[in-house]
């Protein structure tokens, strides 16, 4: 979960995460004084599953990047296994090489991190067909 959007709600949770009770939290975060909503905000879906992952980052005190990087592995090692590249005896001991680096790596992750198959990235800009002029009136033209 990013850091929420309000200042406010971030700054609540970061004071939660540290242990303050929801009224001192709602106190520094700048709401009004004399709030009886800080108990219901604290109990909100978002607030408390931003106060689980910045509880959880504080207990690891690992890279967020370690995730990125066990992707990597596992992709260089399908890489490398492919049959498609020489299944040469160098290539098969540097995916069996890879594999166990991000084994190892992954038993170091957070409860989750690293769980979902990577995203590919979106192409930037996906171009259409090209199209002959004929095709185009056909497709575009208005219909009689």
């Amino acid at each position: 979960m990013p850091i929420l959007f309000d200042p406010r709600k971030e700054a609540f949770a970061q004071a939660l995460a540290r242990r303050l009770s929801p009224r001192a939290a709602a106190m520094e975060a700048g709401y009004a004084k004399g709030t009886t909503k800080a108990k219901r905000r604290a109990a909100h879906k978002v607030i408390a599953g931003r106060v689980a992952e910045i509880t959880v980052a504080a207990a690891w005190g690992g890279d967020a990047d370690l995730a990125q990087v066990f992707s990597e592995l596992m992709r260089l090692a399908k890489t490398a296994g492919d049959k498609d590249s020489a299944a040469s005896a160098a290539s098969l001991t540097t995916a069996k090489n890879l594999l166990a680096e991000a084994g190892r790596l992954r038993t170091q992750l957070p409860p989750g991190v690293g769980a979902a198959a990577p995203v590919e990235p979106v192409p930037a800009r996906i171009l259409p067909p090209v199209l002959t002029t004929e095709q185009w009136i056909e497709a575009f033209a208005p219909k009689r």
